[in-house]
């Protein structure tokens, strides 16, 4: 038969890194500060628009990389009738991170495993999916930094393949996310 790009191990490591991101998720209201500060940029966007989003009026300090991203969990929000406050909402404000966590862990297995072997690769998938501190950050606080992360890893990728032009064009992806990433330049 064909052979999976996820072998059933690490699909079972990634299942479970998952099931451990869900309990916190559903456990933890997050910082609420930022997680309240999401679901109101979520609503806004949909509201103005992004063209109209950075108007004034109101609080925005974020570049408007990852404003995309809240624009799209607002307008599902919207389309499913989801209250800014809830439970829900904080979900969907979570997802992208434990999403990018999930895909951090996968590119550390494909890296390593390319250079190093089978187990490498496992073992450094296993490190990355059970980071206390990527848990915490990302399903017990809300933060975004696993999505910058992502970026910035696959810029390092990409260089070390040297394809400086496509690594370039996703560092300005990065920058967009956070402008920590002019520190990384």
């Amino acid at each position: 038969g064909k052979k999976s790009a996820l072998p059933g191990g690490l699909l079972a490591l990634l299942l479970g890194a998952l099931a451990i991101r869900g309990l916190l998720v559903v456990t933890t209201d997050g910082y609420l500060y930022d997680t309240n500060t999401f679901s109101a940029w979520a609503r806004l966007l949909n509201e103005r628009g992004l063209a109209g989003f950075y108007t004034g009026g109101f609080f925005a300090d974020y570049p408007p990389g990852y404003m995309y991203v809240l624009w799209i969990i607002g307008a599902i929000a919207n389309l499913l009738g989801i209250s800014q406050t809830s439970q829900a909402m904080i979900l969907f404000v979570k997802l992208p991170s434990i999403i990018c966590d999930l895909a951090i862990a996968y590119l550390a297995y494909r890296f390593a495993k390319n250079k190093l072997g089978k187990g490498s690769g496992a073992l450094m998938s296993l490190l990355v999916m059970l980071s206390p501190m990527l848990i915490i950050v990302s399903c017990a606080w809300a933060q975004i930094d696993s999505v910058f992360t992502l970026a910035i890893l696959v810029v390092c990728i990409l260089l070390y393949q040297n394809k400086t032009t496509i690594s370039l064009c996703v560092w300005m992806l990065a920058l967009m996310i956070k402008p920590q990433a002019l520190l990384i330049a």
